[in-house]
């Protein structure tokens, strides 16, 4: 994911686990992100004194989540009455922590979620560098330009702009982590070693290959080998595969996600791009009626960040369809 967490506590970073949901039974908090702060004892005890009667009960057989801010996809139920929502995190991707902090506002005012506890993370969190700013709006601003930068998470955006509605805990073990840590870095001193034996399995397999394998399905190997080495685009390889599908008989429509993909594809070619782009500035427009100061000053920075190539196609449309289903 992300991360970074700012004060003068923070000792080290982590990476977390890319906007489904799963929902387990033991405790009211969230698990992603990070940040390394100050250890202590996290006081799940008297966030559950304040919320008891003042939100709506969170029954794990009929939980659901807004479906513009993504879909719960597994569901445990066990013995205890405790409630544990975990997000699935998209790393480093600012559209996704913007969708993990409206994950956690929906939470939080429908159920009264206070406590989120990160992965990467010990003890209480210190974000006093960016809550000691006293404007709302230039605070928001900064912390969007973290985001942007991949420096701050989801969870530490929403604790940022709501300071006083949930607490951040770190859940991790410093000492197994710091040990885990050093068992990687000095694992790194033998990657030549062994970055030379897999060059030689590499060669001898695909040596191997030639002699074993029929010219369709070296074909096939070689395709594969050079999409997953990144010299074949993700479009290329799946017209190459549902092809290969036709021409041997094989129906894609049993696999739904393909099927699907090669419809789109051929939608694609019926698109008339230059009237896409003028549908899409009116959308544009016609939402920024309905936008607050704050959406406006996000609409604003996806736009610029389209334009300049800072964030792909992809998570541009995705966040305009998903802002347009909210207001309409």
């Amino acid at each position: 994911m992300f991360s970074g967490c700012f004060g003068k506590h923070i000792i080290m970073r982590k990476i977390a686990t890319s906007a489904v949901i799963a929902v387990f039974l033991i405790t009211h908090v969230l698990a992603d992100a990070g940040a390394v702060v100050d250890a202590g004892k996290a006081p799940y005890d008297v966030y559950e004194e304040m919320m008891v009667g003042r939100f709506a009960s969170l029954n794990v057989d009929t939980f659901a989540i807004p479906a513009h801010l993504g879909e719960v996809k597994y569901l445990f139920k066990g013995d205890s009455d405790k409630v544990i929502v975990h997000i699935q995190d998209a790393h480093c991707n600012s559209f996704a922590q913007y969708k993990i902090s409206a994950i956690i506002d929906y939470l939080n005012k429908e159920y009264g979620v206070g406590v989120i506890n990160l992965e990467g993370g010990v003890g209480n969190y210190d974000l006093s560098i960016f809550t000691d700013i006293s404007g709302e709006d230039i605070r928001r601003e900064v912390a969007d330009y973290f985001v942007e930068k991949g420096e701050v998470n989801g969870a530490e955006f929403y604790a940022i702009n709501n300071p006083d509605r949930v607490m951040l805990w770190g859940i991790e073990d410093k000492d197994l982590y710091m040990s885990n840590l050093k068992v990687y870095r000095d694992s790194l001193k033998y990657k030549p070693e062994v970055d030379e034996y897999l060059g030689e399995l590499s060669h001898i397999l695909n040596n191997l290959k030639r002699h074993i394998y029929t010219p369709e399905l070296l074909k096939l190997d070689m395709q594969y080998s050079a999409y997953k080495a990144g010299n074949l685009d993700f479009q290329d390889y799946l017209t190459f595969l549902i092809d290969k599908a036709k021409g041997s008989g094989i129906s894609i429509k049993g696999y739904p996600n393909l099927y699907l993909l090669d419809q789109a594809m051929e939608l694609e070619e019926k698109i008339d791009f230059k009237r896409a782009d003028t549908e899409r500035s009116v959308l544009v427009d016609e939402m920024k009626d309905k936008l607050s100061k704050e959406e406006m000053r996000e609409l604003i920075g996806k736009t610029v960040g389209f334009k300049t190539k800072r964030i792909t196609k992809e998570e541009f449309y995705n966040y305009l369809l998903g802002k347009a289903r909210e207001l309409w």
